[in-house]
């Protein structure tokens, strides 16, 4: 290596917001190594009056796919914001 190279331990980010439907549902990601990859919680936005109507969680399925799910109430929405980051 060249001084003065600068070199990252991070191969890639991706980052999106996803407002989930009743239930839940899936986003297609670009692919990384999973083994590799950590999904990150950014955060959330909702209409709904409680916290507890607004629970959800996600995960990161397969090399291609997050997976959101959500508990609680149904009526109104929830965004979250998420970020998955792959290691070299």
């Amino acid at each position: 290596m060249q001084a003065g190279a600068v070199t990252s331990t991070i191969k890639s980010i991706q980052r999106g917001l996803y407002a989930l439907p009743s239930g839940g549902g899936t986003v297609a990601v670009g692919a990384v190594n999973t083994s590799k990859a950590k999904l990150n919680f950014l955060g959330f936005l909702t209409s709904e009056t409680t916290i507890m109507n607004s629970n959800a969680y996600m995960t990161l399925t397969n090399s291609t796919t997050i997976t959101f799910n959500r508990i609680g109430g149904t009526a109104g929405y929830v965004t979250v914001s998420w970020e998955l980051i792959e290691y070299n």
